[in-house]
């Protein structure tokens, strides 16, 4: 029998960094107002309200799959009943409930309406059950494969279906209508002992209701496993055929009443309950790499070397399916005719500084030719010498904790550092508990599998969506998307709007039809400021980069360097999606949620990286006479964003108007908000193999115009590290904070940089530069920490300890001497 240990947190989860145990799903009993003996109300923010109908009058606290954590503060309210009705008030909501003599209503238009008080762009005042969803900002699905055009992502009319089962689709958690609506009725209950799924039995089993088989496609044969599973059994069709049928009636609601004006407060409180955003280990904010067919321990270490010789970034290697053995598509064992050395092949990768994943197909089980084999069957009661396969059962904890245990962690143990779970869809594996999702509870079990085996190290997960929560397992597997035109819009579209479901990191897939490396220079284009970078490729699809001809070689080379430059950028912002739920990549409207154009045609294919950076990726062909692209771009307008620095013609633009932005096969449109300062690698660590994986060796700070009758402001912003893989980043003191301060006095700025916090392998000494774009010419002297700063003598920039203008460019540097102690104040006063 296979032996497990849990390991149990305390209340302060984030001491011991035990995400698996994360949360407290018991409503603190203040929060609660009860309606006779079917209903409950809990009070969970002053936006946010649970409501609960129970025709058996049972109700559980325990967790979900959707929902960890309610025992939140008690926010202010107020609760009444007069003449059967019941008035709860919050200071953004109002609810209002009728009892009904009739303990089979539910909750319906007649009985149940909540009042907005917050403000929203279609100024909805109230909400009542039943109510259309226009206005929904839309979430995300569970893959693209096989799509090659624009769809939709609205859940009612939801036309894609890849695998002949019902597509899984999570509407938004914010609306222009100010309202949105997570149903929790279905889910599976987590048990609180083990945190294992088990069936969700609240509803009733009643007869002559219309009734929807318990599972699709897979729907149990006989009672003891229907029922087992938590459904009903009896007859549904005339002649008296019993089938199994799920549960009806039992309600589990979460109305979120947020308004318009601040769409990242619903993410916040979406989190707050569900699980915050985990902050993938930063090796993924990188490059990564994989091939699939033709591909041997040597061809892996010639593009591994192609690569990096020709200056490509690169921080991940992912095996695609051929480093298994065949035929199956799912197995556990390397193929050794193409791999006779994976252990040293895979130190080979980790001393080229990269860290290493593999794919896995599941829905297999595990096949006699497997090498541990017979250990797998033994564990799950069978007999080995049978050679039967030990079927995919992920329900099973018997079967899914062997499956980790037995066939996983050796190849763990030999150096492998994750895995990508592909093509696992929803409906296979699960037959023992209704509701739970196949997808779903394999990335759960991959991403919390490092801390049962006591790793220290944070969850890492490679795999299509699984649902609303999904958001607790990274990364998400875009899927086999055909690539085209269209496609590559939908992409744009797709990974940007899965924030409003706080499903912050997408990874599309990027590959390239033979023989079009203008499409895939594009594709690699919005791929290189998405929140993950993967390249595929196959016989058909080649991904060699470097072999690209030019100019697309040099095109794709150059977008993948930035990607890499802006890396201490970008992880900041993954730091502010744990604390807030708010991805990296986001829509316009997070930002102006009262401006029109945030919800236009144009603004689809846009979105902005955090608040100070807009990207309009291209998605159509270059005009072969004109030799570029075009594209429309939205620049919004606000006082902290009056102009706009247009990357391409170096021009400040005005905010509040639309603009054709014009590129080259070489160039992305992407503009930068007028005053705002962005930290970045220097260009030579850009292409510096595992870059991703160790701490900043040095930082230039560029500050970008104010634009015309730009008033300079003190501002301030900072920079987030961590040592990038281990879960300390949860504790209050596993990571630092780089504070930069600029304060305005007269005609002079001053600077002042410093370190804050501290964790393992944290750098002692860093090399930083400043650099302003647009400047103007700097009235010396220039002081550091108090003495003179001497100009540089190089015609080309700032040499360490030096200053450096250069009156054609606009631009001016200051470089601090190499390697200031971060725990030191750095201190620059520069006048004009």
């Amino acid at each position: 029998m296979l032996v497990r240990w849990i390991l149990f947190c305390s209340p302060l989860w984030f001491l011991c960094s035990c995400y698996e145990f994360w949360g407290n799903p018991v409503t603190n009993p203040k929060a609660v107002v009860s309606v006779g003996s079917n209903v409950k109300f809990s009070v969970l923010t002053p936006h946010l309200i649970r409501l609960q109908y129970s025709p058996t009058s049972e109700f559980t606290e325990d967790k979900t799959t959707i929902v960890w954590n309610r025992n939140l503060p008690v926010p202010k309210f107020s609760a009444s009943t007069t003449n059967g009705t019941t008035t709860i008030k919050t200071a953004a909501l109002t609810l209002t409930y009728t009892a009904s003599t009739d303990d089979t209503a539910g909750f319906t238009a007649n009985n149940l309406r909540i009042e907005m008080h917050e403000k929203n762009f279609l100024n909805v005042t109230q909400w009542h059950p039943g109510m259309s969803t226009v206005g929904n900002l839309y979430g995300t699905i569970r893959t693209l494969d096989n799509i090659g055009g624009i769809f939709s992502l609205n859940c009612t009319t939801m036309p894609y279906n890849p695998h002949d089962e019902p597509e899984l689709c999570a509407w938004g958690l914010v609306s222009q209508a100010g309202w949105s609506l997570v149903d929790d009725s279905e889910s599976p209950w987590l048990d609180p002992a083990t945190n294992w799924p088990r069936p969700q039995k609240s509803g009733q089993c009643k007869p002559g209701q219309q009734r929807t088989e318990c599972f699709f496609g897979t729907n149990p044969q006989k009672q003891w496993e229907c029922e087992k599973a938590g459904c009903c059994w009896g007859d549904v069709l005339e002649g008296g055929v019993p089938q199994c049928f799920k549960r009806v009636g039992y309600i589990d609601w979460y109305f979120f009443g947020h308004g318009s004006g601040d769409y990242t407060a619903a993410l916040r409180d979406f989190t707050a309950i569900s699980g915050p955003v985990p902050l993938p280990r930063r090796h993924m904010f990188g490059v990564a790499w994989s091939k699939w067919q033709y591909v041997n321990e040597t061809v892996i270490k010639e593009q591994v070397k192609g690569l990096v010789s020709n200056q490509f970034p690169l921080d991940t290697y992912i095996f695609d399916m051929n480093w298994h053995i065949r035929p199956h598509w799912g197995a556990y064992t390397w193929d050794t005719s193409l791999y006779p050395d994976p252990k040293g092949l895979l130190a080979w990768l980790h001393q080229m500084g990269l860290l290493v994943g593999a794919n896995l197909h599941d829905c297999d089980g595990v096949q006699p030719d497997n090498k541990l084999y017979p250990q797998m069957a033994a564990a799950n009661g069978m007999d080995p010498s049978l050679k039967k396969p030990v079927l995919f059962n992920i329900s099973n904890p018997t079967y899914a904790y062997s499956l980790e245990d037995i066939m996983l962690q050796p190849l763990v143990q030999m150096g492998m550092d994750f895995w990508w779970t592909d093509w696992q869809q929803g409906v296979q594996g699960v037959a023992e508990t209704t509701g739970l999702d196949t997808t779903f509870w394999l990335n759960h079990l991959r991403f919390t599998k490092w801390e049962r085996s006591n790793s220290h190290l944070r969850g890492n997960s490679l795999s299509r969506y699984g649902g609303l929560g999904a958001q607790r397992y990274p990364v998400g597997f875009g899927g086999d998307v055909k690539q085209s035109w269209k496609s590559l819009q939908m992409m744009v579209y797709m990974t940007a709007t899965a924030t409003n479901a706080a499903f912050c990191y997408w990874a599309q897939e990027m590959m390239q039809n033979m023989g079009e490396p203008e499409l895939f220079t594009r594709v690699i284009q919005f791929g290189a400021w998405s929140p993950i970078y993967t390249n595929y490729g196959n016989k058909n699809m080649p991904d060699s980069l470097y072999l690209l001809p030019e100019p697309y070689k040099s095109a794709v080379r150059d977008a993948l360097q930035t990607r890499n430059q802006f890396l201490p950028y970008r992880y900041t912002l993954g730091r502010e999606a744990y604390d807030l739920g708010l991805g990296p990549l986001r829509p316009m409207y997070y930002a102006y949620p009262w401006d029109k154009q945030s919800y236009s045609n144009v603004s689809q294919w846009q979105y902005m990286v955090g608040k100070d950076i807009i990207v309009a990726p291209i998605h159509t062909p270059i005009d072969v006479g004109e030799k570029t692209a075009k594209i429309d771009v939205w620049l919004p307008y606000s006082e902290e964003s009056r102009y706009w620095f247009d990357l391409i013609t170096g021009a400040m633009l005005s905010g509040g108007q639309m603009h054709t932005a014009i590129a080259t096969i070489d160039e992305i449109p992407t503009f930068f908000r007028s005053g705002s300062v962005i930290p970045m690698l220097p260009k030579k660590y850009s292409y510096q193999t595992g870059i991703a994986n160790i701490s900043y060796p040095a930082i230039d700070l560029v500050k970008f115009p104010l634009g015309w009758g730009g008033i300079p402001k003190t501002g301030n912003m900072s920079i987030y590290e961590d040592d990038g893989i281990s879960v300390d980043y949860m504790k209050p003191t596993g990571y630092s904070r780089t504070w930069v301060n600029w304060v305005v006095g007269g005609s002079c700025e001053t600077w002042e940089i410093q370190t804050l916090g501290k964790f393992p392998g944290m750098a002692e000494k860093r090399d930083y530069t400043i650099t302003w774009l647009g400047a103007t010419a700097p009235k010396p002297p220039i002081m550091y920490n108090g003495k003179v700063l001497p100009e540089s003598k190089s015609k080309s920039g700032a040499t360490p300890g030096s200053w450096w203008y250069s009156r054609d460019q606009r631009k001016m540097i200051v470089a601090l001497p190499l390697g200031v102690r971060l725990s030191e104040m750095q201190q620059v006063k520069v006048c004009s």
